[in-house]
């Protein structure tokens, strides 16, 4: 099957890097449930939590949060460079947040709206899927192991209290009606386009922030409520044109970017079996 490729890279995403140092022992005080608020640090212990579920395919309950320690990075790399690439010579305060799985211990270092993963020579694991059949569709894709449903949408979430999510959607076309008319959320503005394709259909992808309804009367610009992708294509089966909608969907571009190796996993093993 032909991967289609793409990436989110033209928004100001996270870079991440990963450390995973053995076994519990020695280090420190026991870990804390990712629930308790850690004042400024706290959307950053989000941004790894979310992270380290996509990486690893676990809920965030099996994730630990053992430590989140103040600190000064000597330069905007965070103190993780990237080889080739310039940074700011500057003190940049931020965080180094360690995460707990299963006895493996993960180190972030985060500041500002962004974290990074601390290079190791561990390999990272590889994520697990699994199959969905979806027979009134005639589709078959792989999704992370382990995620929850979120019925009755073909939608799943890395647990029932998260944010994040990918899905699919389908529905009949009928002349003049064009499909992302018809399947892209209102009200949005769409800050991305590019065409993609499949083995089985050609279609576009869209990256959108989709705003929340603005109170009645009011001219100030609504709030942004997500950010999402859409990659939309048009099948004909006969008579009938049928649309699919595949997406992922985040509070931020941020966390949009944690789930864009999931959705392109779900591109790439879908199947048309009509």
């Amino acid at each position: 099957m032909t991967k289609s490729k793409y990436s989110l890279m033209a928004l100001p995403l996270v870079a991440f890097t990963l450390i995973a140092a053995l076994g519990l022992a020695g280090c420190g005080s026991p870990p804390q449930v990712i629930a308790e608020e850690h004042g400024k640090a706290q959307p950053l212990v989000e941004l790894a939590t979310a992270d380290l579920q996509e990486r690893l395919a676990v809920s965030s309950d099996e994730i630990a949060l053992q430590s989140v320690k103040a600190t000064d990075f000597p330069d905007a790399s965070l103190g993780v460079p990237e080889p080739g690439k310039m940074y700011a010579q500057v003190i940049t305060p931020g965080y180094v947040i360690r995460l707990v799985v299963n006895g493996a211990v993960y180190e972030y270092h985060g500041s500002g709206d962004r974290v990074v993963f601390v290079p190791t020579s561990s390999p990272t694991p590889a994520p697990v899927y699994q199959e969905v059949n979806i027979p009134e569709a005639g589709l078959v894709f792989r999704v992370p192991a382990g995620w929850l449903r979120l019925e009755p949408e073909w939608a799943w979430a890395p647990d029932g209290g998260n944010s994040l999510r990918i899905g699919v959607n389908w529905m009949d076309i009928r002349p003049p009606q064009e499909a992302e008319a018809a399947m892209l959320p209102t009200p949005s503005q769409v800050i991305h386009s590019e065409p993609i394709e499949l083995d089985w259909a050609s279609g576009r992808l869209f990256t959108v922030e989709v705003y929340s309804s603005a109170a009645q009367g009011d001219d100030t610009r609504a709030p942004v409520q997500s950010v999402e992708t859409h990659v939309i294509f048009v099948v004909n089966l006969g008579d009938t044109r049928l649309a699919f909608d595949f997406y992922a969907s985040g509070q931020t571009a941020e966390q949009l970017a944690v789930l864009d190796p999931s959705l392109q996993h779900m591109l790439e093993t879908s199947i048309l079996t009509d």
